[in-house]
């Protein structure tokens, strides 16, 4: 969210300028970088905190999330955080369950489908069934 809302001169993205109204410009605002910053999923990653094991998915067209700049780098961010968050564990004392570790993030790409996955949500929610089950 904040990566893509501070690159000036981004018009041409969907969620950039026009949004401005609603969030605010975080650009220039200060307390719209603060809000907007508070509820970036990117930018909330810790170290030390457990994440539960999920699936993220993607589509290569999507116009409102880039998948480079936002689904790749949230997973290998989590995956990464994961890691240190298991070394760090593994030097403290350790219960005898089994722990989520950063093989249980999945990311899922579509090649099509954009934004909604148009045309892709039934395979997708076959996808999302079997990762519960």
């Amino acid at each position: 969210v904040m990566g893509t809302m501070m690159k000036e001169n981004n018009g041409d993205h969907f969620l950039t300028e026009h949004e401005y109204d609603e969030f605010g410009d975080p650009i220039s605002d200060k307390r719209a970088r603060s809000a907007i910053s508070s509820y970036c999923p990117l930018l909330n990653i810790q170290d030390i905190q457990p994440y539960p094991p999920m699936i993220v998915f993607c589509s290569i067209d999507d116009e409102n999330v880039p998948m480079l700049a936002n689904s790749v780098r949230y997973v290998m961010k989590v995956r990464d955080a994961m890691s240190k968050g298991r070394e760090c564990n593994n030097n403290s004392s350790r219960s005898s369950r089994a722990e989520p570790n950063e093989n249980d993030i999945l990311l899922h790409v579509e090649k099509e489908g954009g934004h909604h996955l148009h045309g892709r949500r039934v395979d997708v929610c076959t996808l999302e069934a079997c990762f519960l089950l």
